[in-house]
């Protein structure tokens, strides 16, 4: 649930640590764009006693290279997912939503999608999608899976310890269950 948005021009280092303190007990983490001006903010984040901070590099490798061209590309796709699926609601800010409206991908050569640079929209006529690009990180999970498996265990156990009575909870294979699926979809792919 987006539940405030802001956006500044110039230097807005001030303004951005003094909006985020006023979530900082309810943040479970943040993702900041480390590569070009964004790359100031670590410091910041750190300075101020923020946790569990993420800096983000649109720019690199994707998790899945065979599906996305780069991290923007998978960033976005999941972004995508999250609206078709329902589970982004808040959104009435009206220049984010002209702006993730103008966002174009292809499917390249080697069938992953790519993200249009920004000097692509450009020559359409369309301006750098700052806000979407602020979404876009604000919505990635840059948890590794077994890390989020770890800690959901983990509050699970302290929950039970917490309370004797509590049921044990069900088997879930859901991990197995995915990796079973790429490796079947990996091997449809070699052959």
């Amino acid at each position: 649930r987006i539940v405030a948005m802001q956006s500044w021009h110039g230097n807005s280092r001030g303004p951005v640590i003094a909006f985020l303190t006023t979530f900082k007990d309810r943040l479970a983490e943040i993702n900041f764009d480390r590569a070009g001006v964004g790359a100031y903010f670590a410091t910041d984040f750190e300075n101020f006693g923020f946790i569990n901070v993420n800096g983000v590099n649109v720019g690199e490798a994707t998790d899945f290279p065979d599906r996305y061209r780069n991290l923007k590309a998978q960033l976005y796709w999941s972004l995508r997912e999250r609206f078709q699926n329902g589970e982004v609601s808040g959104l009435d800010d009206e220049v984010s939503i002209a702006q993730l409206a103008s966002i174009r991908y292809e499917i390249n050569p080697r069938g992953q999608v790519q993200i249009e640079s920004k000097e692509e929209a450009r020559k359409r006529g369309v301006r750098s999608p700052d806000r979407a690009e602020a979404l876009m990180l604000a919505f990635a999970d840059r948890t590794p899976g077994i890390l989020r498996y770890y800690q959901e265990q983990a509050e699970a156990q302290a929950a039970r310890a917490k309370n004797p009575d509590m049921p044990e909870p069900e088997p879930n294979d859901y991990l197995e269950q995915i990796y079973v699926a790429e490796q079947r979809r990996l091997e449809a792919l070699e052959k």
